[in-house]
């Protein structure tokens, strides 16, 4: 079999993005009898697993270079090699070549805001594209835990799973020495809420007001820390930080190495999540993961994924529903560590080798037809 070739844009310019934890994980168990190659516009932030081989093809971070990326190096790259699948997470499939397009979807909504969509040139050629490559995949995967959308694109169940750094043993002693340095110049607070999810103008306002609701009784002892925040939004979040008077309660972090982003999951008190479910790679996965209570928006997904591990809310119910929420997990020790052992449990089946064997038999039959 010729190799599987992945899109490494989140590696180089989003590394703690879902897209990025996913493509990591599609690698930690990416199936020993294949070549595993990555394209790569810059250094990867993050180590690749041994044996899987970068290819670099300098791109700015611009979404000019993004467009060009997608639509003319990477089918490049992909044929240079001679891979027979180019495997693209969250991002946009090219809409030329003869490798065969598996996609891993990260956010799978019908529409997003009017004022998220794209207003650049650039942006919005990429999306046309992107919908047109799209239409030529060979198949979407979709984790077996979440309830299937409507697709014209063909979906594969998966297994679910985590990166294997969000289900290891939490004793420090296990962490490499990049991921100790980053941990030691956060400083972490010995408590402290987590939010590890989108930066657009709208997420932020629905974080905004589910934070208000709660900052006033916990934010001292409880502070929430931001992860994830990557390239043109780190400015916007600084913004918003301003202009909502939230410095004293609220924190951005910088990107962060895979083993420091999980320890960061397993030291939160409470994750909080007032936006959209992604498919693959998401907080409200990870935090199951690592055993600790969520307060999220009710949907079918956050439904159908954390169940009766975490505590949703009514999208109704605005801020002060997810707001209340969140108070009830810190301030109530009871029913948090009920939460948690529930989230234990619904993880605990998770397989890294049940993922492997399905990823090899997906290749496999897209290879030979």
């Amino acid at each position: 079999m010729r190799a599987i070739f992945y899109d490494g844009w989140p590696l180089a310019y989003r590394p703690n993005s879902p897209a990025a934890l996913h493509l990591l994980t599609l690698l930690a168990y990416h199936p020993a009898a294949l070549q595993a190659v990555v394209g790569l516009p810059a250094a990867s932030f993050h180590e690749l697993p041994e044996g899987v081989l970068p290819r670099l093809a300098p791109t700015p971070d611009t979404p000019a270079g993004l467009l060009n990326w997608e639509q003319r190096k990477l089918p490049r790259l992909a044929q240079a090699e001679g891979a027979s699948c180019i495997h693209q997470v969250g991002g946009g499939l090219p809409l030329l070549g003869t490798a065969a397009r598996i996609y891993s979807p990260i956010d799978w909504a019908a529409g997003r805001p009017a004022q998220e969509r794209p207003r650049r040139l650039a942006d919005r050629l990429r999306e046309a594209l992107a919908q047109g490559g799209l239409a030529r995949a060979r198949v979407a995967l979709w984790p077996a835990d979440l309830p299937a959308p409507e697709s014209e694109v063909p979906l594969q169940r998966l297994p679910p799973i985590v990166h294997p750094a969000f289900v290891a043993l939490e004793e420090a002693d296990g962490l490499n020495a990049r991921a100790q340095a980053a941990l030691a110049d956060l400083h972490l607070p010995q408590t402290y809420v987590l939010y590890h999810g989108p930066t657009g103008p709208a997420d932020l306002q629905h974080l905004a007001e589910a934070w208000h609701w709660a900052a006033g009784a916990i934010g001292e002892q409880y502070p929430l820390l931001l992860a994830g925040v990557h390239g043109a939004a780190v400015e916007r979040v600084d913004r918003w930080l301003d202009q909502n008077h939230l410095r004293q309660t609220v924190r951005r972090l910088p990107r962060l190495p895979v083993q420091a982003l999980a320890r960061l999951y397993q030291a939160c008190s409470a994750i909080l999540h007032p936006a959209r479910t992604p498919v693959w790679g998401g907080s409200l996965r990870l935090g199951l993961a690592c055993g600790k209570p969520v307060a999220a928006l009710e949907d079918k997904w956050s439904d159908g994924l954390v169940g009766p591990a975490g505590y949703l809310a009514k999208p109704e119910s605005g801020g002060r529903g997810l707001g209340a929420a969140l108070l009830t997990l810190v301030v109530e020790e009871h029913v948090a560590t009920s939460l948690s052992q529930s989230a234990r449990q619904r993880a605990a089946s998770w397989s890294g080798q049940d993922f492997a064997e399905a990823l090899l038999a997906l290749y496999t039959k897209l290879d030979r037809s």
